[in-house]
């Protein structure tokens, strides 16, 4: 349950808040007393944010993986002159934009994950 702020005194769940404390409550509960400025939004710590990184960057990675599992070997298209998957044919399969330095590494990865 996503936490917020409190900004002026609250009873929220026969419990008081006192501003400056965390109260846990639904965005639809919340978005009332936000819009009341009673609390805010819960900024996130610097080890939440790195966590959050981490995580996308892993799932970046697994579909990227997946994406090069999924190219024809045969289509030429699709491939680059030196053997790696043009970074268009990636993107079409994960559906966001990834840039050539993202598909070399990834494509390095993969390569070693993946030798006979």
């Amino acid at each position: 349950m996503p936490q917020f702020i409190v900004l002026t005194p609250l009873r929220h769940n026969a419990k008081v808040y006192s501003p400056g404390a965390a109260v846990d409550m639904t965005q639809q509960q919340a978005a009332a007393l936000i819009r009341a400025a009673a609390i805010a939004e819960k900024p996130f710590s610097q080890t939440e944010v790195k966590t959050a990184n981490k995580e996308l960057k892993k799932a970046e990675e697994t579909d990227l993986s997946k994406a090069i599992n999924e190219l024809d070997v045969k289509d030429k298209s699709l491939w680059m002159k030196d053997g790696r998957p043009r970074t268009e044919a990636l993107i079409a399969i994960v559906g966001y934009r990834i840039t050539a330095k993202e598909r070399d590494i990834n494509w390095q990865q993969w390569k070693e994950e993946n030798r006979p």
